[in-house]
């Protein structure tokens, strides 16, 4: 069964730092108040008391404060409000139907990958429209495109493929259960199977026709160019007989 891989590196926190100067702006203030104190000592040398306890020193930290004003219906004490940046994809809400969503990125990777198995050489050939349709479901720099290629590429060197036959898929996965994880990131469960028969390219003959029926994890995430596939992780996996049925108990809504 094709596909077992994890992404690294997908999501990676950016540790954000205070504002910069905030202590040299309280400094500034000090530097100033003390010189103003010095200038009102020798003005109200001869003033009463009263006058002497209205000079205060100035608090160094004053000079970073920003507001006074209490968060209220008409003060929004958020980020947003204060006009920061809202981080890309947060505006965005999650996929309304998670399922729909992991099962749309998981139809448009089995297509391809169906065909890189029939036609093994593609990943030779840089120019390839089927390149173009694999990097757009699978995002570079995942190990599961490592794998696969690896994997492509193996059949090749052996001098085999899975040929489509009839239109029909080489390896199919149903997405069996879904969950927003995130504003742009779904976790889902998956079963899968893989009815393709390989064969020896030179010959025709059959290297290779027992179903393998699978069950795993994954992830998809939105990107600037869609929703792709993190990572698709293989929990189990059992060799049927050639000639088996879809396994799974979503083959009747999956694709």
């Amino acid at each position: 069964m094709a596909g077992d891989g994890r992404a690294t590196g997908v999501h990676r926190s950016a540790a954000r730092r205070a504002p910069t100067g905030t202590f040299a702006v309280g400094a500034a203030v000090g530097a100033l108040a003390l010189a103003a104190l010095a200038l009102a000592a020798l003005a109200l040398a001869g003033c009463t008391d009263r006058s002497r306890e209205a000079v205060r020193p100035v608090d160094p930290g004053a000079g970073s404060t920003t507001t006074t004003q209490p968060p209220g219906p008409d003060h929004d004490a958020s980020p947003t409000a204060a006009g920061a940046a809202v981080p890309a994809g947060v505006s965005d809400p999650p996929h309304d139907d998670p399922a729909a969503t992991v099962q749309d990125v998981l139809a448009r990777y089995d297509r391809v990958v169906t065909a890189l198995h029939g036609d093994p050489s593609a990943f030779l050939r840089p120019g390839d429209p089927l390149l173009a349709e694999w990097v757009a479901v699978v995002p570079p720099g995942a190990v599961l495109a490592d794998d696969i290629r690896t994997d492509v590429l193996g059949r090749l060197t052996r001098g085999e493929a899975i040929p489509v036959e009839g239109g029909r898929l080489s390896y199919v996965h149903h997405a069996v259960g879904a969950q927003a994880v995130g504003p742009d990131r779904l976790s889902f469960t998956w079963c899968g199977w893989s009815p393709g028969v390989v064969r020896d390219v030179a010959t025709g003959s059959v290297v290779d026709d027992g179903v393998a029926a699978a069950a795993g994890t994954g992830t998809v995430e939105r990107t600037a160019g869609g929703w792709v596939l993190a990572s698709l992780d293989q929990t189990s996996i059992d060799v049927l007989p050639a000639g088996s049925p879809d396994p799974c108990p979503a083959a009747e809504v999956g694709p």
